[in-house]
């Protein structure tokens, strides 16, 4: 098992063990010049931070049909992409199909939400938390912030797990280097494995000027060939080169990055 170095910042892996069991943190690095990458601690100083995230609606009407999700991700200087999820968000009632892009621009302390470059319709306007919208149809509604984490995030490490890392020391990957209780990029596991099951847990940089691979991109390579994406791949559509995929083999079964 090795950890690649990303792209633009530095990986560091925090604790945790492997059944296989692993917990990967992407730490905060400086503006460079493709874009800014910001820690957990600037990014709240940033307008957009607040604004960027999931919603949960559903229309004035209170139909069940009418219940939507979405995700804006901020893209800075005041401009936002989002997605509309009708049925709620991925994971969690969004049925996989339709999706409906939508476009964002900050005026002062509210955010103009628009029909994306296919020619979808509907308005929203952000404020303080909300959506109030407007779907394609003209049927009003209003979508709160919703914070999501995985069920199985800080998950215990079952009886029988091979404990890789647990914060104290690097003895057990190759190059293995140990700072601030972090374990650095560009590791490789002196044990080899066979059939395994890995849980990883990991933290990305807040980088709205960036785009693509140039959001906190990294990796893990199993059997040194197969790479397990890292990307901040928030409200993208959920591909190979993304978070979860197997890299230029299989797309990740649903995008659940989370902002």
């Amino acid at each position: 098992m090795k950890l690649l170095r990303p792209d633009g910042c530095e990986l560091s892996v925090s604790i945790l063990s492997i059944l296989l069991l692993l917990t990967v943190g992407v730490s905060p690095v400086v503006a460079q010049n493709k874009g800014q990458t910001l820690s957990e601690a600037e990014a709240k100083k940033d307008a957009d931070y607040a604004v960027q995230g999931e919603y949960i609606g559903r229309g004035d009407s209170g139909d069940a049909d009418s219940k939507i999700g979405i995700q804006v991700v901020a893209q800075g200087a005041g401009k936002f992409i989002g997605v509309v999820y009708p049925g709620g968000l991925p994971g969690a009632g969004w049925t996989g199909e339709e999706k409906i892009p939508v476009t964002g621009v900050r005026k002062g302390d509210v955010v103009e939400f628009k029909g994306g470059k296919d020619g979808s319709k509907g308005s929203g306007t952000w404020k303080k938390g909300q959506i109030v919208y407007k779907d394609g149809d003209g049927n009003p509604g209003t979508a709160k912030k919703a914070v999501r984490s995985s069920v199985t995030m800080g998950a215990k490490a079952p009886k029988g797990a091979i404990v890789l890392f647990d914060g104290s020391t690097a003895k057990n990957f190759k190059g293995g280097r140990l700072e601030n209780g972090l374990l650095r990029e560009g590791v490789t596991s002196f044990r080899n494995f066979g059939d395994f099951h890995l849980h990883m847990e990991f933290q990305l940089n807040y980088s709205p000027s960036r785009r693509g691979q140039g959001r906190s991109n990294s990796g893990v390579y199993m059997q040194g060939r197969y790479e397990v994406q890292i990307l901040d791949s928030f409200g993208l559509a959920g591909k190979h080169n993304e978070c979860g995929g197997v890299y230029e083999i299989k797309d990740p079964d649903l995008n659940m990055c989370l902002p």
